[in-house]
């Protein structure tokens, strides 16, 4: 089992070093990687600013997340890997699945509806 999982990890490991040279960089975008560490970047500015609103409540939560964007970026290759050969055949699988993280909305003190009391959410969530 240890071996298998050897030369999965080296497989990815040649296949991430195939797909940066600068022979394929033109014709390959790493679009799960990209969005993951747009992501990540808004998340990090983001983080103080929603601390100061929550007073301090949101920090766990944004600091999970970040965790988990940054984990799934060690795997992005796997799936920029497969999508690099639709990617050639002229199909951009997994970047137009992502929205650009400078599309989301802008940060702002106030949402823009009222958020149900988390009492209520959870009522509601009961009744389905």
């Amino acid at each position: 089992m240890l071996n298998k999982i050897i030369l999965f990890i080296t497989i990815i490991l040649l296949l991430n070093a195939a797909l940066t040279t600068t022979a394929l960089v033109a014709e390959f975008r790493s679009c799960t990687r990209e969005h993951l560490e747009e992501a990540i970047t808004l998340n990090n500015e983001r983080q103080p600013l929603y601390a100061a609103l929550s007073n301090n409540q949101s920090i766990a939560i944004s600091s999970a997340l970040i965790e988990i964007e940054h984990k799934l970026l060690r795997m992005a290759i796997l799936s920029d890997v497969v999508s690099y050969f639709y990617q050639k055949a002229g199909v951009p699988l997994l970047c137009d699945e992502y929205v650009s993280m400078s599309l989301t909305p802008k940060f702002s003190e106030k949402s823009a509806q009222p958020w149900p009391k988390l009492k209520t959410l959870n009522y509601q969530i009961c009744l389905r």
